[in-house]
């Protein structure tokens, strides 16, 4: 909270975040999560954490989650989660760029602070019918 970055209604694009997929996931059954933590300044309307997923110019997964589903009546800091789950996306192509931001899309006014990325380990073991046995 104390070096909070804020979004008011003239920006509808917030911070962006852009990495290549193979840098930061070893395993196609992980999963990537984001929290971002939000104080609303006026409104809470159309707010959204977006991840999508690039090859070479080509969409393959773009998904969102709204910060209205985190959000109650008060006025104290809220956390907004946003998952992808990497197995129900084809990872088929080349030099996928993976990008996270924040969608003002309803162009409301409110603070974020502490926006953060990492990567979950997932279960292979539920997969394993779609895997070969060693």
């Amino acid at each position: 909270g104390r070096h909070a970055y804020l979004i008011d209604s003239t920006i509808e694009w917030g911070p962006t975040f852009t990495v290549a997929l193979q840098d930061i996931v070893r395993n196609e059954k992980d999963f990537i999560d984001v929290s971002v933590k939000f104080k609303r300044k006026g409104w809470i309307n159309e707010v959204m954490i977006v991840s999508q997923l690039e090859s070479l110019g080509k969409l393959i997964d773009w998904r969102s989650s709204s910060f209205e589903k985190y959000y109650n009546s008060s006025d104290n800091w809220h956390t907004a989660y946003h998952s992808i789950k990497l197995s129900d996306v084809e990872l088929r192509y080349k030099n996928i760029q993976l990008t996270i931001f924040i969608w003002n899309k309803g162009r409301s006014t409110f603070y974020i602070d502490e926006f953060k990325i990492w990567v979950r380990k997932g279960n292979n073991l539920i997969y394993a019918v779609d895997q070969k046995i060693k």
